[in-house]
């Protein structure tokens, strides 16, 4: 369940990437999870490669931002997870763990005990970094272009009104960040691996690596997502995306009917002026010299804000945790310097004491939406209501996200470990 609600920095294994963490690995130790396929290779690892089976969770960097201040009592480690696409199954399971700091790689065929262990530390390094990426790719990249938006553009402008719409909860996060993430002795700060110090200096290095032009598509094909058809931000977010395009499609053309009122819109042009300025913003456009350019912007904009957004953070972060064996941190005592030696995982796991702040920080997460909130119901309210030309555009919509979520429903339906 937990892999099916994480997972945004998985990406594909392609031809020798990782070649010394996995290529080592016996027959059995590949095919015990992958399944025996492609016995044309050399071996069942380059066959699961070349069948596109191979995927990978980076976190190789991950150790020096655990707070300093904390490191003997929580830290997480560099760690790298492999996992194959069983077909027959239909699961993404991980068959390789390698623990950077340790210079160990655990396996299927390791004892359960340390299996478990590898699993902890990954999952570890998993639930920061999903934090911390979408206060980066949501909240970060989106803060400075609204304050542009809102310097260069009236508050009637259609653009403006629509993502003000998406952008209402986004100044919040300017004091709940300094108050409740990056604050010594919060809840957070006490019980993720990076407390307040290590999200701090990550958010800002991570800050620089992103861009507006990676939106939805060019995310899911540079990972490689389209051969994991399991993976549900990739298959249900793809339909999103297409219903949210589409809506702001219709948005633009009923203001815009040519190209050239794009280009002759000078709060629009102000905005893209500015907010391809600021400081560390990348990607962003220095104008927009077409309807389609400003589509694939706002589009990406309002994906971003709301479906995105929710997928990485929301109840998923409630139920993606929980103690012992899945929590933000690697407690108490460093991890074993070889294999073979007797490991309990829960003298890795949180301190019974800190469970109360575990169980706050992540109930924090567990809003639930009152329907009127909910993309059943967006934009059921002024300026939208008040024009005409909007109005088959926000049933069209609307009926979209109807037939999302009776498909949603019904597959996860028939699924063992549903998407909640």
């Amino acid at each position: 369940m937990r892999l099916g609600i994480k997972g945004y920095n998985l990406k594909l294994v392609r031809d020798s990437e990782y070649s010394k963490y996995i290529d080592h690995l016996s027959d059995a130790q590949v095919a015990d999870v992958c399944g025996w396929h492609s016995k044309s290779q050399k071996t069942q690892i380059s066959g699961a490669r070349k069948d596109h089976r191979i995927f990978v969770s980076d976190f190789s960097k991950h150790r020096e931002y655990t707070d300093e201040a904390a490191q003997h009592q929580k830290y997480v480690p560099s760690v790298i997870g492999f996992f194959c696409y069983n077909t027959d199954k239909r699961q993404l399971l991980p068959f390789a763990i390698t623990i950077l700091d340790t210079k160990l790689t655990y396996t299927t065929q390791d004892t359960p005990e340390e299996w478990q262990l590898a699993k902890m530390a990954l999952d570890a390094a998993d639930a920061n970094f999903q934090q911390m990426r979408h206060f980066v790719e949501v909240h970060m990249m989106s803060i400075p272009v609204q304050v542009e938006m809102m310097r260069s553009m009236a508050t009637n402008h259609p653009i403006y009104a629509l993502l003000d719409y998406h952008f209402f909860t986004n100044f919040a996060l300017e004091h709940l960040a300094r108050t409740a993430l990056f604050a010594a002795k919060s809840d957070y700060d006490q019980t993720m691996a990076f407390g307040a110090s290590g999200s701090l200096r990550y958010i800002y290095q991570d800050f620089d690596k992103v861009s507006f032009q990676d939106d939805f598509p060019t995310d899911i094909e540079a990972r490689g997502l389209r051969y994991l058809p399991i993976h549900r931000y990739a298959k249900y977010g793809k339909k999103y995306y297409k219903a949210v395009k589409e809506f702001v499609t219709s948005y633009v053309h009923a203001y815009y009917p040519t190209d050239a009122k794009v280009r002759n819109d000078s709060e629009l042009q102000l905005w893209a002026k500015r907010a391809s300025q600021i400081k560390k913003i990348h990607g962003f456009p220095t104008e927009f010299r077409s309807r389609s350019d400003l589509i694939k912007l706002v589009t990406h904009l309002v994906f971003l804000n709301s479906v995105k957004h929710h997928f990485m953070n929301g109840a998923v972060t409630w139920h993606g945790s929980t103690a012992p064996y899945s929590t933000g941190a690697i407690w108490n005592k460093p991890l074993p310097t070889k294999k073979g030696v007797k490991v309990n995982p829960l003298d890795y796991a949180i301190p019974l004491e800190k469970v109360p702040e575990l169980v706050s920080v992540n109930a924090n997460f567990l809003r639930p939406v009152p329907r009127k909130y909910t993309a059943l119901e967006t934009y059921n309210a002024a300026p939208f209501t008040n024009e005409p030309k909007l109005t088959k555009p926000i049933a069209e919509f609307h009926n979209a996200m109807e037939a999302l979520e009776k498909t949603i429903v019904e597959a996860e339906s028939k699924e063992e470990l549903q998407m909640t």
